[in-house]
């Protein structure tokens, strides 16, 4: 088959380290455009896929002239969370079903206009297919499941161009999609236990039980994962980062270790395009379900603390 033709709107820190070596080791997906409002970004970003052997992408300014002027199969949104309802409506618009970065928006409402987009587009939750996609065959759906997530890193380490989101936006949209993805469930309240702009820990209970999510953008990276039944059993547990590990990977050499979930990730995404299942690949709607519930933390601490029923929480409609 020929390989699909697929533009990258935002040429930030993460396209940059992740989607652009991802995209160029993809027989079945081509990378013909990119665009970025920052012509230095636009160069880095052409000259890495000359480096990684990729034909030299025609550069665009801006997203909506890429959609008008390239021919596209498929599109990558890796914009700030703040342009991703409009972006992903002019890739509808267009008729293509993008792939969307998390968050998927700056909050319910946005993803809520993305969730009703034709053809739908779909939510680059990666971690759905990192070493956690194995534990989840290992629970049994519709029981009883509690979940202790965790997701830290220093910020500064990273090297983001523009972005500068709490921790709330920019690390809980994956931990809740997580808990709500790996126990089958959907969510019921929401209660903040701690909100800094650099830290976020929330109570998630769900149709399957619940779920402690913590996150934070000031510490050295780590993620933690961990299952209980209902009756206090730890059914599975799964950890990476900390100091001596992230030590040792400083010193190896070979590609980013976000790499390998985004490259499954866009594997998904050309079979969809193709036509095929989605498998892990995260809908549109999913990006609403855990939107609602940062959405709701974030109306949890503003009233002190107090459960917010997700029927009720801010931004969605109910």
């Amino acid at each position: 088959m020929s390989p699909l033709r697929v533009g990258l709107a935002g040429c930030g820190r993460l396209a940059e380290i992740a989607y652009l070596p991802a995209l160029v080791s993809l027989s079945g997906l081509s990378l013909v455009a990119v665009a970025d409002p920052d012509a230095g970004r636009r160069e880095l970003a052409v000259g890495l896929a000359l480096r990684l052997g990729e034909k030299r992408p025609t550069a665009y300014r801006e997203t909506g002239e890429m959609l008008e002027r390239a021919a596209l199969d498929g599109l990558v949104l890796a914009t700030p969370a703040v342009a991703h309802p409009a972006d992903a409506a002019a890739a509808a618009e267009a008729g293509v079903a993008a792939l969307v970065e998390k968050p998927p928006a700056a909050d319910a409402e946005g993803a809520q206009r993305i969730a009703s987009l034709a053809p739908a587009a779909w939510i680059g939750f990666n971690r759905r297919f990192g070493p956690l996609a194995g534990m989840r065959d290992r629970l049994m759906p519709g029981e009883h499941t509690d979940l202790h997530l965790e997701l830290q890193y220093r910020r500064e380490s990273w090297g983001s161009v523009t972005v500068r989101d709490d921790a709330l936006i920019d690390l809980a949209p994956h931990l809740a999609d997580l808990a709500l993805w790996l126990a089958a469930a959907t969510p019921v309240e929401v209660r903040t236990v701690w909100l800094t702009p650099r830290r976020a820990r929330l109570e998630l209970k769900t149709t399957n039980g619940r779920a402690l999510i913590a996150c934070a953008t000031d510490r050295p990276h780590r993620e933690r994962a961990e299952a209980f039944a209902a009756d206090g059993r730890r059914l599975w547990s799964w950890r990476t980062g900390g100091l001596a590990h992230n030590a040792l990977a400083r010193l190896r050499r070979g590609e980013h270790g976000l790499v390998a979930s985004i490259r499954a990730q866009l594997a998904a995404y050309e079979a969809v395009l193709r036509g095929g299942s989605p498998g892990a690949l995260a809908r549109a709607s999913d990006g609403l379900e855990a939107m609602r519930v940062v959405d709701a933390a974030r109306e949890s601490w503003g009233r002190g603390g107090a459960v917010v029923s997700l029927a009720a929480a801010v931004g969605t409609g109910a």
